[in-house]
């Protein structure tokens, strides 16, 4: 059967791309001299463009020396689908590498490209990377003591399909945990494991828990006054599938509101409850 690469290789693109980064202050020097202002802010963070993928492989984009991946997110560069039906193609991974230092991307069948934004490694966030999960249960990266979530991935670490034909698995969520103490992931049927990037309590944005939608409808996380969304995530609580078949549902958006201020997420079929990262505007 003949594939092509339609827009629904687009969409997919969105919903991870548009991750934001999250770059804590830098320390004040110790010098600073008299009546000086506040203590400087990290700059911008250098983007790194990885490699297409060959079918099925990963991508990885690399930071330079010195850096350290603080973001990314992926682009599809082919996605294998039925012509005006089934998907058989699935995103199974867009998480920071184990070492930290670049973020990798990978896709069941078609090709892929990772991209990271790389800061020096002192303004960086601790990497912790969660244990892989039993099939169909969550993984979550805990961040240590003193530290909140920032930014996290998913990394699948089996998934359900047939050969040659439709999935039957699908990547629920990958959120910041209730607490905002850690990052989470799960799988519909296969395993999967979770990456948190976690920085210092007084540098962390607070987290807001959005409300669970109604059927196919948006859950929107919304920022308190005087913060923006700076990341979010989102986490599915229903998801329509047929027993032992094919998927019926897809996560259709996870991105900042188009104000700014808060994440939003919608699901085609079920529900799904976003959650957002919030950072003072000041």
């Amino acid at each position: 059967m003949r594939m092509r690469f339609t827009a629904r290789r687009r969409l997919g693109t969105a919903v991870t791309a548009l991750v934001l980064a999250v770059l804590p202050t830098a320390p004040q020097a110790a010098a600073e001299p008299s009546g000086a202002g506040a203590s400087e802010r990290a700059a911008a963070p250098t983007l790194v463009v990885g490699p297409v993928s060959a079918d099925g492989e990963a991508s990885v984009a690399s930071c330079p020396e010195g850096t350290r991946a603080v973001n990314g997110g992926y682009a599809s560069a082919s996605f294998q689908h039925a012509n005006g039906g089934s998907i058989y193609d699935a995103v199974l991974a867009s998480a920071p590498t184990k070492d930290g230092k670049g973020w990798f991307a990978s896709q069941l069948k078609g090709k892929v490209q990772a991209r990271a934004l790389c800061a020096p490694e002192g303004q960086a966030p601790t990497l912790v990377v969660g244990p892989v999960s039993a099939d169909g249960e969550a993984s979550v990266a805990s961040c240590p003591e003193g530290t909140r979530a920032v930014n996290g991935g998913y990394a699948s670490a089996s998934f359900r399909h047939a050969n040659g034909g439709s999935i039957y698995d699908a990547v629920l969520a990958s959120a910041p945990t209730k607490d905002g103490k850690g990052w989470f992931a799960n799988q519909l049927k296969g395993k999967v494991q979770a990456r948190a990037l976690c920085a210092p309590e007084d540098r962390a944005p607070t987290l807001v828990v959005g409300p669970v939608s109604a059927d196919g409808e948006a859950s929107v996380a919304s920022c308190p006054d005087g913060t923006r969304a700076v990341n979010g995530g989102y986490a599915s609580a229903s998801f329509p599938y047929a027993n032992g078949g094919e998927i019926y549902d897809y996560v259709t958006a996870g991105a900042p509101t188009k104000d700014g201020k808060g994440w939003f997420a919608t699901q085609l079929k079920g529900k799904v409850q976003a959650r957002a990262l919030c950072l003072a505007t000041g």
